[in-house]
Protein backbone atom coordinates (compact mmCIF):
# COMPACT_ATOMS: atom_id res chain seq x y z
CA UNK A 1 0.00 0.00 0.00
CA UNK A 2 1.34 3.42 -0.96
CA UNK A 3 1.58 5.99 1.82
CA UNK A 4 1.17 9.70 1.31
CA UNK A 5 3.35 11.87 3.50
CA UNK A 6 3.22 15.64 3.85
CA UNK A 7 6.60 16.82 5.05
CA UNK A 8 6.81 20.37 6.40
CA UNK A 9 10.26 21.73 7.08
CA UNK A 10 11.93 24.97 8.06
CA UNK A 11 14.72 24.38 5.53
CA UNK A 12 15.08 26.74 2.58
CA UNK A 13 13.32 25.43 -0.53
CA UNK A 14 16.51 24.69 -2.48
CA UNK A 15 17.83 22.52 0.36
CA UNK A 16 14.49 20.81 0.94
CA UNK A 17 14.27 19.90 -2.76
CA UNK A 18 17.34 17.70 -2.27
CA UNK A 19 15.61 15.85 0.57
CA UNK A 20 16.56 12.41 -0.75
CA UNK A 21 20.22 13.27 -0.10
CA UNK A 22 19.77 13.98 3.63
CA UNK A 23 21.12 11.24 5.89
CA UNK A 24 18.34 11.64 8.45
CA UNK A 25 15.65 10.92 5.83
CA UNK A 26 17.58 7.85 4.69
CA UNK A 27 17.75 6.71 8.32
CA UNK A 28 14.02 7.23 8.76
CA UNK A 29 13.30 5.18 5.66
CA UNK A 30 15.68 2.41 6.76
CA UNK A 31 14.73 2.10 10.44
CA UNK A 32 11.09 3.17 10.90
CA UNK A 33 8.85 0.15 10.28
CA UNK A 34 6.30 0.89 7.55
CA UNK A 35 3.38 -0.20 9.74
CA UNK A 36 4.47 1.81 12.79
CA UNK A 37 2.92 5.14 11.87
CA UNK A 38 -0.84 5.10 11.64
CA UNK A 39 -2.57 7.96 9.80
CA UNK A 40 -2.18 11.11 11.84
CA UNK A 41 0.13 13.99 12.65
CA UNK A 42 3.60 13.33 14.06
CA UNK A 43 6.46 15.54 15.18
CA UNK A 44 10.04 14.53 14.40
CA UNK A 45 12.87 15.71 16.61
CA UNK A 46 16.13 15.54 14.68
CA UNK A 47 19.28 16.20 16.76
CA UNK A 48 22.08 16.82 14.27
CA UNK A 49 25.76 16.77 15.20
CA UNK A 50 27.34 20.20 15.66
CA UNK A 51 29.51 19.69 12.56
CA UNK A 52 26.63 18.60 10.28
CA UNK A 53 26.45 20.41 6.93
CA UNK A 54 22.73 21.06 7.45
CA UNK A 55 23.72 24.05 9.61
CA UNK A 56 25.48 25.61 6.63
CA UNK A 57 22.44 25.08 4.37
CA UNK A 58 23.85 21.84 3.03
CA UNK A 59 22.47 18.33 3.18
CA UNK A 60 22.61 16.34 6.40
CA UNK A 61 25.80 14.29 6.55
CA UNK A 62 25.67 13.08 10.16
CA UNK A 63 23.83 10.29 12.01
CA UNK A 64 21.42 12.35 14.11
CA UNK A 65 19.38 11.15 17.05
CA UNK A 66 15.75 10.88 15.90
CA UNK A 67 12.56 10.84 17.96
CA UNK A 68 9.05 10.66 16.52
CA UNK A 69 6.06 11.49 18.71
CA UNK A 70 2.35 12.03 18.26
CA UNK A 71 1.55 15.70 17.77
CA UNK A 72 -1.26 16.07 20.29
CA UNK A 73 -0.55 13.55 23.06
CA UNK A 74 3.28 13.62 22.73
CA UNK A 75 3.53 9.83 22.97
CA UNK A 76 6.92 8.70 21.68
CA UNK A 77 6.41 6.09 18.97
CA UNK A 78 9.99 5.76 17.72
CA UNK A 79 13.51 6.55 18.95
CA UNK A 80 16.83 6.10 17.17
CA UNK A 81 19.88 6.98 19.27
CA UNK A 82 23.46 6.94 17.99
CA UNK A 83 24.96 8.82 20.91
CA UNK A 84 23.94 10.42 24.21
CA UNK A 85 22.84 14.04 23.96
Amino acid sequence: MKKNILYISDMPADVALNAAEHNYLKLLAAYVPADLLKPGVYVEHIEHDDWCKIYKLGTCNCKPNITIETAITHIIVFKLRWRNK
